[in-house]
């Protein structure tokens, strides 16, 4: 049985990773807000970690969002129409227009060496290009398809991959430091210890503070 072409990595049928990936962001997110910020002594400090841990986990989700939604599909005047994403015409669009230009530029159709058949998409397609086992259609200086977004990562999306993969690794930055923070604080004992052993025992239940 052939293949169905996938315009983005929000087509289904999504696989096992692209699902943990929507749910342990909000997970984390939640664990976070309800059993850590309760234990941080100071409300600055509350309102500090969890403001910049709900914007991170909100842009992670935002960008993520947008690289699935992009077709970065490899588009070229006279490509059959199978392969056009006609959920997303912008993108197409702006293919286009890529295509177009290249073309004027004598890098086209006409280009020869420029441009390659792909028996697969039975198209042709820019040299750069390669053809995705998962999705079945040529990207533009395909790079991945990555499991987590499901979803081909190219020429057209590479830059908001990119933003996600920053976004994700500051958010759990973030949540690693304010994690060891706690835990640093707790151990240190006096003051900031004693109220962060205070604050368990508050919201856990006397002396169930003891093993945070």
């Amino acid at each position: 049985m052939p293949l169905e072409r996938r315009r983005n990595g929000l087509q289904r049928p999504w696989n096992g990773f692209q699902i943990t990936t929507y749910l342990l962001l909000p997970y984390l997110t939640a664990s976070f807000l309800s059993l850590c910020l309760p234990l941080l002594p100071h409300l600055a400090f509350r309102i500090v970690a969890a403001s910049v841990l709900v914007l991170a986990c909100l842009a992670t989700a935002t960008l993520g969002y947008v690289t699935a939604a992009t077709d970065p599909a490899d588009v070229l005047p006279g490509l059959p129409a199978a392969t056009a994403s006609p959920s997303f015409p912008r993108v197409d669009a702006a293919l286009a227009r890529i295509a177009r230009k290249k073309a004027e530029e004598g890098e086209g159709e006409d280009g020869g060496d420029l441009l390659k058949y792909c028996w697969l998409c039975n198209a042709n397609v820019h040299v750069h290009a390669m053809h995705c086992k998962f999705c079945d259609k040529c990207v533009g200086e395909f790079d991945h398809h990555c499991q987590w977004l499901n979803t081909c990562v190219g020429k057209i999306n590479y830059r908001y991959f990119f933003a996600t993969v920053a976004s994700v690794g500051f958010f759990l930055w973030w949540y690693v430091a304010c994690e060891v923070a706690l835990v640093v604080g707790y151990l240190r004992g006096g003051e900031e210890g004693g109220s962060v052993r205070e604050l368990a025992d508050q919201v856990y239940g006397g002396g169930k503070g003891r093993v945070l």
